[in-house]
C-alpha cells in the first residue's frame, strides 16, 4: 500500500511544472487539536481565496451563476446539517499535487439539504448494531481499537449494507437506500454482491442512511472554503518538493488532520482535531473514506453539474476520499481523488454517513451518536 501512495503521489502532479510556488491565500486560522468535547472550528470566512463580494447577506461568496451559502455550524446527535447551494468542486492550476485530469474545477450545484456524519463511523457504532468488528491491528497506518476509533477494513458493500441496517435499526424506520442481491458473506467479514440497486432514482431522493457522493462529500469538506484545505491550504512560499514527503509536514493541517507528520502511523480516536466551520471531524487524514460514486479517470468535464453521479453506475473501482494517517500533505487536499476495488478491505479505509433532507436523523441504532457541542 505504501508503493501505491508513492505511484500515486507521482501521478498527481504529472503535466506541473516548476514547481510552483502557492500565492498567500487570506488569514490563517490556527489552534492546536481539542477534545471532541470542546471542539475549535474553523472559520469558512478566514479562508476563502475569492475576492468576489456577495450582495446577498445569505450568500458566503458567489462566483457566476454559483452561490455559496453562509456556512454555520448546526451538529447535533453525530450529523452536521448541510444546506442545499453551490460550490466549486476541484482545485486551481497550481494547486500543487493536484491530478491534472481529475481535478477539473466545475461548479456544483446540490438541490437538496442533507445531513453529514460529524465523524466516521466509529467501531462502537458499527457494533452496536451487532456486527462483527472487522478492525484489527496492521503494521501500516494501525488502527487503533478503542471503541471511539474509526471502524475499518471494510469494502463499498460492507459500506452500504451498514447504511441499510441503520436504516433498519432508525426510530421509525426508514427505507434503505439499497437493494443487495446475490451477496456471499456478511458485513464484518467481507460481504461481498454481484448485484446493486438503488431503491429510488436516485441516491438524493432516498431518505434512508447513504454513503455521500463525491460531490456532497467535497462540499461538506471544504465549508465554503477554497483552498487545499479547509484551514488555510499550503502557506506562501511552499514547494511540491515540501508537501509530498514526512520531513517537513505542512502547519495548517497540524491542528485539524492526523497525518504522517504526527499521527504515528496510527489512527486515532474521532474528534480530537479541529472542525471545519460546519462542524465536520476528521475529513482529512486519520482514514480513507469511501463515497458513492465510481472511478472517472478523465474528470468530471466542463459544464456545471446539478446533482452529479446519483445513480448507481456498476463498476467495481469505486471513489474514496480523504487521506489517511501515513498521507503526506499533497494526498490530505479536498480534492485529492484515490479509487480502489469495491471488494477491498483496508485498514486505511472507513466511511460515513449521510442523509438528504433537513431533519436531523438522531442517533443510529442502539446506541447514541457521539455529538460535538
Amino acid at each position: 500500500m505504501r508503493s501505491h501512495l508513492v505511484i500515486l503521489c507521482s501521478l498527481v502532479i504529472m503535466g506541473c511544472s516548476n514547481e510552483p510556488t502557492v500565492t498567500a491565500p487570506n488569514p490563517i486560522h490556527r489552534a492546536d487539536a481539542t477534545p471532541p468535547a470542546a471542539p475549535v472550528e474553523a472559520s469558512a470566512e478566514a479562508h476563502l481565496d475569492v475576492d468576489k463580494e456577495p450582495d446577498d447577506p445569505n450568500v458566503l461568496w458567489r462566483e457566476g451563476d454559483c452561490s455559496h451559502p453562509l456556512v454555520e455550524k448546526r451538529c447535533e446527535h453525530g450529523w452536521c446539517a448541510i444546506p442545499s447551494g453551490c460550490f466549486v468542486i476541484g482545485s486551481p492550476e497550481d494547486e500543487l499535487g493536484r491530478a491534472p485530469y481529475m481535478e477539473g474545477q466545475v461548479p456544483v450545484t446540490i438541490t437538496r439539504p442533507f445531513h453529514f456524519g460529524q465523524f466516521e463511523v466509529t467501531q462502537e457504532l458499527w457494533t452496536s448494531l451487532g456486527l462483527p468488528n472487522p478492525t484489527a491491528e496492521n503494521e501500516y497506518c494501525s488502527p487503533c481499537l478503542e471503541p471511539t476509533c474509526p471502524v475499518s477494513h471494510v469494502n463499498w458493500f460492507e459500506a452500504l449494507a451498514f447504511a441499510n441496517l441503520a436504516s433498519e435499526k432508525h426510530d421509525p424506520p426508514l427505507p434503505p437506500c439499497y437493494d443487495l442481491s446475490d451477496c456471499t458473506g456478511k458485513p464484518g467479514e467481507g460481504m461481498v454482491c454481484n448485484t446493486v440497486k438503488l431503491t429510488s432514482p436516485t441516491v438524493y431522493e432516498c431518505s434512508g442512511f447513504r454513503l455521500p457522493t463525491e460531490a456532497e462529500w467535497e462540499y461538506a469538506v471544504r465549508a465554503g472554503t477554497r483552498t487545499a484545505n479547509y484551514n488555510g491550504g499550503f502557506l506562501p512560499g511552499t514547494t511540491y518538493s515540501q508537501v509530498c514527503n514526512c520531513e517537513e509536514g505542512e502547519k495548517t493541517l497540524e491542528p485539524i488532520a492526523w497525518y504522517c507528520k504526527n499521527a504515528g502511523n496510527r489512527q486515532h480516536p474521532v474528534g480530537q482535531k479541529m472542525a471545519n466551520a460546519w462542524g465536520i471531524h476528521d475529513a482529512l487524514g486519520n482514514i480513507r473514506e469511501w463515497v458513492h460514486d465510481h472511478e472517472k479517470v478523465n474528470g468530471k468535464g466542463e459544464a456545471p453539474l446539478t446533482d452529479p453521479e446519483g445513480e448507481i453506475i456498476p463498476k467495481p473501482n469505486r471513489v474514496i476520499r480523504g487521506g489517511l494517517c501515513n498521507g503526506w500533505p499533497t494526498l490530505l487536499r479536498a480534492a485529492a481523488p484515490y479509487s480502489e476495488s469495491w471488494t477491498l478491505r483496508d485498514p486505511g479505509i472507513g466511511f460515513r454517513l449521510a442523509r438528504t433532507g433537513a431533519d436531523n436523523p438522531g442517533p443510529i441504532g442502539m446506541k447514541k451518536a457521539r455529538s460535538a457541542r
